[in-house]
């Protein structure tokens, strides 16, 4: 017989899967009656669920804080038929309106795909970590292998054919790449992909709802892998290929090579030299020579800035642990969104890294100054390393690193104009770029600070929203003015 704690997220579980057949209605929606059916099913479990069984389904830690996966579920699902709408926005004619048809349907087929993960990936998922059991994962001890690998291989099959489902018109080489019902690799990659990253997602602890974290990286990678002109349309291996198999073997060996001097030296544990040698051998194969330029650059920026001032920094108590090694948890968080984005958006990769490296210059930088540190959220003056601090040398320090990444990338793209990663005619997105990394850059700090006093984020879970966030507003400034154009062409 089953313990009622086990019963409960059975039925739970059961609950979650059974809505994710919803998202097959989106094949007859228009994303504006999507986006008001969610908003409707957020309100239910808002104000209407308490009433008749949502707290017979509630974990005792959501009771104590007030806060359900419930209401999680259709603000979440809200959020990416939205975000899926506004991205195909951007690239309608709207003097067409069978145009503005089809990519209304390409945009909920993403948002289909990104719900299903979340709805039977994580659904199924869970019931094999119960039921199945098996070793735990080394990062996580709440979680098993079998919970990951039931997670993978059940979403991923859901996503990939929900998305066909409601969007069956979309050709082998139209947006995504989705073909009839046949099993193209190159798009069920594409998928296989999205699954392992929400499955890695899924799995990480520190975070108040991994309901937000799975849907919204699964969209991530779907939208970016499937963008036109990026990387995996050149995926074909032909006469034209990106760089040549020797490139990135010579690259390969060399990524070894610093990751294997680092462990020597100290500056990474076992954990963190493997990951960093995963993390670049994602880079120099997604990137080549670009890619792997700009992360060594990271690499000198970010542990340039740690040892910088080190005994300043001992003496005032607030050097970085372990002597300013880098362990797993460090690497991961800091590396694993850089790595999913060399493999999908060159301008998000250099982004992600843009912002982790000014990040880490001004706390480092910060921690050495001699004038006042400030709060961002309170605006009052704090000790120097508090959390959430920020400092003139230190925000000056990281306003200068993100313009030596753009300067770096401008010298690139200067004297390799094709580029072909780059998504727009003009070139890189240089403002996207600005935007994005600057208002990722002030917002880390008020956001540490406001969540030092709830403790709802892991600073590793953080650091990975972090990277995502900036990865993906570069591409705002390009969205927003193609829906203003759209809206003023409307008649």
């Amino acid at each position: 017989m089953m313990r009622p704690e086990v019963k409960r997220e059975v039925y739970r579980k059961l609950l979650h899967m059974s809505m994710g057949l919803f998202a097959l209605c989106l094949r007859w929606l228009t994303p504006w009656q999507a986006a008001l059916c969610a908003l409707v099913a957020l309100l239910h479990n808002l104000y209407l669920f308490p009433h008749y069984g949502m707290k017979k389904l509630e974990r005792p830690e959501e009771k104590e804080r007030g806060y359900s996966g419930m209401i999680g579920y259709p603000a979440v699902v809200l959020v990416i038929i939205l975000l899926s709408w506004a991205w195909a926005l951007s690239d309608i004619e709207f003097e067409h309106s069978w145009i503005s048809r089809f990519f209304s349907s390409r945009a909920l087929a993403l948002a289909t795909a990104s719900w299903l993960f979340l709805a039977v990936g994580d659904a199924l998922g869970a019931l094999c970590g119960i039921f199945i059991h098996g070793p735990k994962l080394p990062w996580n001890k709440k979680k098993s292998w079998a919970g990951l690998v039931g997670f993978l291989v059940f979403g991923t099959p859901a996503a990939y054919f929900g998305a066909w489902f409601v969007c069956p018109s979309l050709g082998p080489y139209a947006y995504g790449l989705l073909g009839r019902f046949t099993l193209n690799w190159v798009p069920f990659g594409i998928f296989i992909l999205a699954g392992l990253v929400a499955a890695i997602m899924e799995s990480l602890p520190g975070q108040i709802d991994d309901n937000l974290t799975v849907p919204l990286s699964a969209w991530v990678v779907l939208t970016l892998a499937t963008y036109e002109g990026g990387p995996w349309s050149y995926f074909h291996f032909t006469s034209n290929e990106l760089w040549t198999l020797d490139e990135i073997m010579v690259l390969l060996l060399l990524n070894a090579v610093l990751a294997g001097a680092a462990f020597k030296r100290g500056w990474v544990d076992k954990w963190g030299f493997l990951l960093g040698l995963v993390f670049g051998a994602m880079v120099a194969f997604g990137l080549g020579i670009p890619g792997y330029a700009m992360l060594l650059l990271f690499y000198l920026v970010a542990n340039g800035s740690t040892y910088y001032g080190k005994k300043v920094k001992e003496q005032r108590g607030i050097a970085e642990a372990h002597g300013g090694q880098r362990r797993a948890g460090s690497v991961f968080s800091k590396g694993f969104v850089p790595a999913i984005f060399a493999l999908l958006s060159f301008p998000a990769f250099v982004a992600s890294l843009a912002t982790y490296a000014a990040d880490t210059a001004a706390s480092e930088f910060g921690k050495t100054s001699r004038g006042k540190t400030w709060s961002l959220k309170s605006m009052k003056a704090v000790p120097a390393g508090s959390v959430g601090a920020i400092s003139l040398k230190g925000t000056l320090a990281g306003l200068a690193v993100l313009a030596l990444f753009a300067g770096a990338t401008w010298l690139w793209c200067l004297y390799s104009p094709e580029f072909p990663f780059l998504p727009w005619p003009a070139g890189f997105p240089f403002l996207g770029f600005f935007v994005a990394t600057i208002f990722c850059f002030f917002i880390e700090s008020w956001f540490n600070e406001w969540n030092a006093s709830r403790n709802y984020f892991s600073k590793e879970i953080i650091h990975v929203m972090l990277g995502g966030i900036a990865g993906m507003l570069t591409y705002a400034p390009e969205i927003a003015k193609s829906i203003f154009l759209l809206l003023r062409g409307m008649p």
